[in-house]
């Protein structure tokens, strides 16, 4: 059961007209300028053996600009870990015990997926810009534990739809244009050697002008020599898969 505390992770008081530096960055310093999300996640102790063993994490997604050029802008993403359930209250001497100041699990995973994907020149996902890896302070969330930046590239269009399968949400023409955009942006991911599992539509953006999609968070997902031929294999099947087609009406 997932776990929902109710808290703000990411105020945007503190976090919106803050800068962030990248180092190795041909521009070393980003503004950020709007939060488009955030989420949490909570590790339990029954979670010791899962898939991903990331500690107590929340991810924020921003809009950022070069301060110097307010036009050129990227896509940010944070990681922080944070302290477990309801332990958030707890003095930081307590909280501190909790840290870990490894880069986070999923934030490995997207880094190596990105880059991997850059290498191939795939056109169809965000290009990784740069990351940065830092501890927190002693008066933030979890004193010592990590947190995480991805700079991406900001790809034109926006998230489809507005929840369930696309064939119920799109007028019927942009449906079938997505419909051919998202199967070469699929074949192309493929071709590149990575196969995306957290399938959603959540996770497409759609630049209806350009009849182009792109694949987006790359947290989960598999390189093809761990998958079956099957699943690497073109089929309709794979718009159910994405919600974009319903076919269990």
């Amino acid at each position: 059961m997932q776990l929902h505390s109710g808290q703000i992770w990411f105020d945007e008081s503190a976090w919106v007209g803050a800068e962030i530096e990248f180092p190795d960055c041909e521009v070393t310093r980003w503004k950020i300028t709007s939060k488009i999300s955030e989420k949490e996640d909570f590790r339990r102790d029954s979670d010791a053996e899962r898939q991903n063993p990331d500690f107590s994490t929340a991810r924020a997604v921003f809009v950022c600009c070069d301060p110097n050029n307010p036009t050129h802008e990227a896509i940010l993403k944070v990681r922080l870990q944070i302290p477990k359930w309801q332990t958030w209250s707890e003095p930081p001497s307590v909280r501190a015990g909790q840290a870990s100041s490894a880069l986070s699990f999923t934030a490995v995973r997207e880094i190596t997926a990105l880059k991997k994907l850059v290498e191939a020149n795939c056109s169809s996902t965000p290009k990784l810009i740069a990351s940065e890896h830092q501890l927190q302070g002693d008066s933030d969330l979890v004193p010592g534990g990590y947190k995480d930046f991805l700079l991406m590239e900001r790809v034109p269009g926006t998230v489809p739809g507005d929840g369930g399968f696309l064939e119920n949400v799109l007028p019927t023409d942009e449906w079938t244009e997505l419909k051919a955009a998202f199967k070469k942006a699929w074949l192309e991911c493929i071709a590149c050697g990575i196969y995306h599992s957290d399938e959603a539509s959540r996770n497409l953006i759609w630049d209806r002008e350009q009849q182009k999609i792109y694949i987006i968070d790359w947290e989960e997902w598999d390189p093809n020599e761990r998958m079956p031929s099957e699943v690497l294999t073109w089929s309709e099947t794979v718009y159910t898969w994405w919600d974009i087609v319903n076919r269990r009406r």
